[in-house]
């Protein structure tokens, strides 16, 4: 018998009834996504909303004040997503940049091809994810292209994340920026806030995450080792 779930929910909508029946009968923590509920429901994240701005404002904080922006095409079933997507925007949208949303292949090869064609083109150009692995496929693209091409022109990338892929690219200087919650709290407190409704203790049915943006520059502070390297003493 299950005492608890713990659920990063894939859409906001459509998964609300199945989450609040199971919810009457066996305690449920959301974490990073929610649904559509009236229910009680304890929600654990960072304010994706606001990891969205603060990645606009390093955007606009690098210069970039009249660049193309290209923004990877994500799956906006998630309330996550659509929180930094709105973040971004809205942030964005007080600079004189412009913006596009593409959808980039999930094949690697092709991927290569379209960042190569990206970068290739006579234009100062951003590129921004807002899903760790899109990011990391972009990071790894872009990579490929400066060693195996004559391409010269340097697209900037930014995105929300943390996989070690993402973390070397940033070192490489690759990858330009990326916003990052505290995947370790949040675990933490997931399982922490699950044992709590167990045991039918009081509960904050909303605990924040806190964000920090990550780039070459701040990457080893002290603090953000900390962040970046949890279980590195």
């Amino acid at each position: 018998e299950t005492d608890a779930l713990i659920i990063s929910p894939a859409d906001y909508s459509e998964l609300s009834d199945i989450i609040e029946n199971i919810n009457k009968k066996t305690p449920i923590v959301l974490f990073e996504s929610k649904i559509d509920t009236k229910q009680s429901i304890p929600y654990i994240s960072s304010d994706n909303y606001e990891l969205g701005q603060k990645l606009a404002e390093e955007v606009i904080r690098n210069g970039n004040t009249r660049k193309n922006i290209i923004i990877a095409k994500s799956n906006l079933k998630f309330s996550s997503l659509v929180d930094r997507y709105n973040g971004f925007i809205d942030e964005i949208n007080k600079s004189k940049n412009t913006y596009e949303v593409i959808e980039l292949s999930k094949d690697d090869s092709k991927l290569y091809n379209e960042i190569r064609n990206i970068m290739e083109e006579d234009k100062e150009t951003v590129l921004v994810a807002f899903e760790p692995s899109v990011l990391e496929s972009i990071g790894k693209a872009k990579k490929y292209v400066i060693n195996n091409t004559s391409t010269k022109y340097d697209t900037e990338v930014y995105g929300i994340g943390r996989t070690s892929a993402i973390i070397s690219l940033i070192e490489e200087k690759i990858i330009d920026a990326t916003v990052i919650q505290n995947d370790f709290n949040i675990g933490y407190l997931s399982i922490d806030t699950a044992v709590h409704k167990i045991k039918n203790k009081k509960i904050d049915n909303k605990i924040n995450i806190e964000s920090t943006l990550i780039n070459s520059e701040n990457m080893y502070s002290k603090e953000n080792q900390k962040i970046l390297f949890p279980i590195v003493r």
